[in-house]
């Protein structure tokens, strides 16, 4: 297995189709902004979402890659304490499946690099799917499957009105 690489921001150029999407940005940001201030490493540059319980943050993928870990830096108070990651996954059909993972960032304003340990979603904590991601399958999945398209739901945000800044995003891993 080659080494991992930051798929976001590699120094040859992302592995993005588009620019990474959210759910919502601060006042006077545009989406736009927003993905470049995520993935330049800027320390003075960042995503503020507005006050929300859950936020989404998607990425898709111009060619497959296998992802290992995620790379994240929020600012402390202002993190979330956990990350439902949704994969999607071509089928040898054409279509989607998709792959879960869960993440447990700590509310600090450090970097953070998570293993992803994929899996199915327990039912649990399945709750309301994001309504984009709702006709896919949930599939149990073993190591790092290739996937074309992420999204991130942060949930249970640190900060008592919903807000989350988060300064970098980057996954580790490899082309499929």
């Amino acid at each position: 297995m080659a080494s991992p690489l930051g798929i976001l921001s590699q120094s040859q150029g992302t592995l993005l189709s588009r620019p990474l999407r959210f759910s919502s940005y601060s006042e006077g940001q545009t989406s736009t902004q927003a993905s470049q201030s995520v993935l330049d490493r800027a320390s003075t540059a960042c995503w503020q979402s507005l006050p929300e319980k859950t936020h989404l943050i998607q990425a898709s993928f111009a060619t497959p890659v296998r992802l290992t870990h995620v790379q994240l830096t929020f600012q402390g108070g202002f993190s979330c304490s956990r990350i439902r990651l949704f994969f999607a996954v071509p089928t040898d059909t054409g279509g989607l499946r998709l792959v879960h993972a869960l993440v447990y960032p700590a509310d600090r304003s450090t970097p953070q690099t998570l293993p992803l340990v994929y899996g199915h979603l327990p039912e649990a904590e399945a709750g309301p799917l994001p309504a984009d991601l709702a006709r896919l399958d949930l599939t149990a999945a073993s190591g790092a499957p290739a996937c074309v398209g992420v999204t991130l739901q942060l949930d249970r945000p640190a900060d008592f009105y919903g807000r989350t800044i988060l300064y970098h995003m980057d996954f580790l891993g490899e082309r499929a």
